[in-house]
C-alpha cells in the first residue's frame, strides 16, 4: 500500500509543551555542531585563486571567523585581498550566510569594483583540517550575486565549482561584481562541510512514557566535550528544537503533563556529527481503540475500518507489514471513527497487519486480507429511464466462487457520496419495475462479498 513515512498528529502544542523546560528554535542545521567546536580541528582554510591559488588559513577561533566586518568591505576593511578592489570577508554562518560565531557553515563575502564582464569569487575550494585530515567543502548551501551580474561575468551555477575538489585556478566561480557606489553590495557564497570520518554518533531506542512520565535517552562517545539533544518533528513542531546540551554520554527528562501525545523524532549531535532519528512515543492515558475485523476485498473494492474512539482529535491508519512493505506506513487519516479506502490494481495480493493509532495510542492489530482476482464487476441496465408500465433490468458480471453466489444492490439519491443497501441478490440479474421507487434519479451499484464494486449506473422514474 503506497503510502508517506509513519507520522502521528495531535492537538497543536507550544515549544514548552515539549520535552524540555525550555526549548529554543534552531537553526536548519539542527543536527550539526558548530564548525568552530569540531574535535581536532586546528584550521580552517578558504583558497582564492588570482594569478595563482592563496591558501588563506585561518585559527578555528579566529576572529576573523567569529563576525562579519561592517560594511562597506573595501580596501581598508577586510579579511584578505589579492587584488586592487577585490575584497574578501570570510565568517561563520548559517545555511543562508546569517553571521553566526557557533554556525554549521562557512561564508565568504566579496566585494569586486572593477569590470563585470571579469566578475568575482574567486574561491575555488575551503577546507577543514582536522587531526591533519583534509576535509574539503563539499556543499553550496546558497549565494548572491553582485548588483552588476552580466552573462559575460555572472553564472550563479559556477559556484559549484567551489566545491568540485579541484583547487587549480582552472576551476573558479564567477558571481558577478559590486557596485562601488552601495556600501552594502556583496557577493556571498555560503559553503558546507561533510562529517568527520572514523565517527559515528548514535541514539540508542526510547522507551515510550506517558505525560508526566520521565524519557531517558543514551549514546555512545566521540570525544566530545557536549551533546545536543534536539527534537526534528512530531506534534506541533514546525520547526527544528533544541531540548538542551548535555555531557556524555546520556540525560533523563521528564515529560510535561500537557505535551502532545504523538511520535516525536529526536536525534543527537556533537563536533559536527549527527546521530540517527529515533522514534520517541508519548502515549496519552486514554483507553486504547479498538478496531474491527475487515473483510477481505480484491482489486476494485474498498477496505473500511471501523473503530471505538478515544481521545484522539485524529486518527492515522497504519500497515505494520504485508508485502512489499519493509516498515510502518500510514496510509489513511481520519477524525472518529471510519476510515474506507479503495483498494486498485497496484496493490500487491497477501495479508497484511494495520493498526489505528489516535492521540498516540494504538489499537489492537487486524489482519487483512487483499485477494489476487483483478477480474471487474460491470453493470449494465437495459434501460436507463422507467416509464409506467414498462421495467429495466440490471445485470452484472458473475465473478465465480471467490466472490460467492450473493451480491449486495446499493441505491440512492443521484450523485451522493454513499449509497444505501437495499438487496442482497443471487448472481446476477434484477428486474427493477416502474413504481419500485418514487419519481426521481437514482444512482445503483453491485458490490460483491469481497468489498469489489460495480460502477455506477444511474436510471429515472418517470411520472
Amino acid at each position: 500500500m503506497p503510502s508517506p513515512s509513519v507520522r502521528v498528529h495531535g492537538r497543536a502544542v507550544g515549544p514548552l509543551a515539549c520535552l524540555a523546560l525550555v526549548l529554543t528554535v534552531a537553526s536548519p542545521a539542527l543536527a550539526q555542531g558548530p564548525l568552530r567546536s569540531i574535535s581536532g580541528l586546528t584550521e580552517v582554510a578558504v583558497y582564492e585563486a588570482t594569478s595563482i591559488v592563496n591558501r588563506v588559513p585561518y585559527a578555528p577561533a579566529a576572529a576573523q571567523l567569529l563576525s562579519r566586518l561592517a560594511d562597506p568591505l573595501n580596501n581598508a576593511n577586510r579579511d584578505f585581498s589579492f587584488f586592487n578592489g577585490e575584497n574578501y570577508d570570510v565568517f561563520y554562518s548559517d545555511d543562508q550566510g546569517v553571521p553566526d560565531p557557533f554556525g554549521v557553515f562557512l561564508t565568504i563575502e566579496a566585494t569586486w569594483t572593477g569590470s563585470a564582464s571579469d566578475g568575482s569569487m574567486n574561491i575555488t575550494g575551503a577546507e577543514l583540517v582536522i587531526n591533519g585530515q583534509r576535509l574539503l567543502a563539499t556543499t553550496v548551501a546558497s549565494i548572491r550575486t553582485g548588483s552588476r551580474c552580466i552573462p559575460a561575468g555572472c553564472v550563479p551555477s559556477s559556484a559549484q565549482r567551489a566545491v568540485d575538489g579541484d583547487l587549480s585556478f582552472n576551476t573558479i566561480p564567477r558571481l558577478g561584481a559590486t557596485d562601488p557606489n552601495v556600501p552594502t553590495d556583496r557577493i556571498r557564497l555560503t559553503l558546507g562541510f561533510p562529517r568527520p570520518t572514523g565517527t559515528t554518533l548514535t541514539l540508542a531506542p526510547v522507551s515510550q512514557a506517558a505525560p508526566g512520565g520521565t524519557l531517558t535517552f543514551s549514546w555512545n562517545s566521540i570525544g566530545a566535550a557536549a551533546y545536543t539533544l534536539g527534537i526534528t518533528g512530531g506534534p506541533g513542531i514546525a520547526t527544528p528544537l533544541v531540548v538542551g546540551s548535555f555531557a556524555c554520554c546520556g540525560t533523563s527528562l521528564q515529560v510535561p503533563a500537557n505535551a502532545a501525545p504523538g511520535t516525536y523524532r529526536v536525534a543527537v549531535s556533537a563536533d559536527n556529527v549527527v546521530s540517527a532519528a529515533v522514534d520517541v512515543a508519548i502515549q496519552s492515558s486514554a483507553a486504547a481503540p479498538v478496531l474491527a475485523p475487515v473483510a477481505p476485498v480484491g482489486a476494485g473494492g474498498l477496505l473500511t475500518f471501523i473503530w471505538t474512539p478515544n481521545a484522539g482529535v485524529l486518527y492515522d491508519l497504519v500497515v505494520l507489514s504485508g508485502p512489499g512493505v519493509s516498515a510502518p506506513m500510514l496510509v489513511g487519516q481520519a477524525a472518529c471513527c471510519v476510515i474506507t479506502l479503495p483498494i486498485d490494481g497496484t496493490v500487491p495480493p497477501g495479508t497484511y497487519q494495520a493498526m489505528i493509532r489516535g492521540a498516540g495510542v494504538p489499537s489492537n492489530t487486524v489482519s487483512i486480507q487483499i485477494l489476487g482476482s483483478s477480474q471487474p464487476l460491470e453493470l449494465a441496465v437495459t434501460s436507463t429511464i422507467i416509464r409506467p408500465g414498462l421495467q429495466t433490468t440490471l445485470s452484472w458480471t458473475d465473478r465465480g466462487v471467490q466472490a460467492g453466489p450473493f451480491y449486495d444492490v446499493f441505491v440512492g439519491a443521484a450523485g451522493a457520496a454513499s449509497l444505501s443497501l437495499v438487496a442482497t441478490q443471487q448472481c446476477c440479474v434484477l428486474a427493477v419495475p416502474w413504481g419500485s421507487a418514487p419519481v426521481g434519479s437514482y444512482d445503483v451499484y453491485v458490490q460483491d462479498s469481497n468489498g469489489v464494486r460495480s460502477n455506477r449506473v444511474t436510471i429515472r422514474f418517470d411520472p
